[in-house]
């Protein structure tokens, strides 16, 4: 994990530092930068601002602190508009050419003040999107499972991301909106924590309100793996959520199976965990996981009903056409694969950087018909 990430946060640095010289010789040449102060400061905070965000990340993996957390969020909206600034400065860069090769008189400085309030503005809505769930309603037709479930509340969580970024206020207004929805049964599709360390029984207090009726139900993903307390993470769990990673319950009638996380399984590998788990064909089910990728698979075992997070149906532009590209019907909401129904979370919190730009924090209220 250590060396994954100190190769990551590498390449990472580089990708940032190639990335701000292109946006600034772009801004330069247009004639938006011209101080020579501000040269002095714009150069600064490119070489500071990563440096900073790589180290509150590492120290956030051993030690939990507010400053820490604050800085981390602050260097990781920066590349967020980076990203943007390094996407305009393509396209005032494209326009210098275009003046150049073919004398069109564009003005590039003004369409490049334009790009830079266009991106200011675009990051500061992304960031008060991100930072407020909403609800999210959903139907899945579903012959097998209605019988037992067409007159019950299912609430769904998944990606909600603790840690140094997304902290207990974020979770007191989850759980808040999941309360005055009086869901009979709660699903929570992994990710639940970041990575970082952070005062876990303490933040988990808040889920003590929910009392469904069929409980809380959970199934662990990859960010939980990253943690370097997993076991102290683990043990803090309340005993009001049921760690269903790798294990099966009947509830209502149904068979409910969580899953656990890997970054790839073959057919066979989920044949043989479902089998291990002595799941039923014949009976109602449906199957908690982090990943919908192995969706299709599942839909071979004619389960009733998937339900799966992870993508975040992308977060932001461009990532958003990426992951639509990567997992097609599966990156986000209602899908069918034969007689599986099957519904992918777009997440409730963030990954890195801390903005949603095309997609929605959602808490979804499912209702199965």
């Amino acid at each position: 994990m250590n060396t994954r990430f100190l190769i990551v946060s590498i390449v990472l640095f580089i990708i940032i530092l190639v990335s701000e010289y292109v946006a600034y010789a772009s801004l330069h040449y247009a004639g938006i930068i011209k101080s020579s102060k501000l040269e002095v400061l714009l150069m600064l905070l490119g070489v500071i601002l990563p440096i900073i965000f790589i180290y509150s990340m590492l120290y956030s993996y051993k030690h939990y602190s507010l400053f820490n957390s604050w800085i981390n969020s602050i260097s990781s909206v920066w590349l967020g508009i980076i990203l943007y600034v390094f996407i305009a400065s393509l396209i005032v860069f494209l326009l210098i050419m275009l003046n150049l090769y073919f004398d069109l008189q564009i003005p590039i400085k003004i369409i490049s003040n334009i790009l830079l309030v266009f991106i200011i503005s675009l990051i500061t809505y992304g960031v008060i999107n991100a930072s407020n769930p909403r609800i999210v309603r959903w139907t899945v037709v579903s012959e097998k499972l209605s019988q037992n479930w067409s007159d019950k509340k299912i609430v769904i969580i998944s990606d909600v991301h603790l840690g140094s970024i997304r902290k207990e206020g974020f979770l007191k207004k989850i759980i808040s909106k999941i309360e005055n929805e009086n869901p009979d049964v709660v699903f929570i599709l992994g990710d639940l924590i970041d990575g970082p360390s952070f005062p876990y029984e303490k933040w988990f207090k808040e889920f003590s309100v929910l009392k469904p009726q069929f409980g809380i139900l959970y199934v662990e993903g990859n960010h939980e793996k990253y943690s370097q307390e997993y076991d102290k993470f683990k043990s803090q769990l309340p005993s009001s959520i049921n760690n269903l990673t790798d294990k099966k319950v009947i509830i209502n009638n149904t068979q409910i199976i969580g899953l656990d996380y890997k970054e790839s399984k073959s057919p066979d590998e989920i044949n043989k965990e479902l089998e291990y788990l002595r799941y039923d064909k014949n009976q109602p089910s449906i199957i908690l996981m982090h990943d919908p990728k192995n969706t299709e698979d599942l839909s071979k075992m004619e389960v009733s009903l998937v339900l799966s997070g992870h993508t975040h149906s992308g977060q932001f532009f461009p990532f958003t056409t990426l992951v639509n590209s990567i997992y097609k019907k599966y990156s986000h909401g209602v899908s069918y694969t034969d007689k599986t129904a099957s519904l992918t979370s777009a997440g409730v919190g963030t990954s890195i950087i801390p903005i949603r730009i095309e997609t929605t924090p959602e808490i979804i209220v499912l209702k199965i018909k």
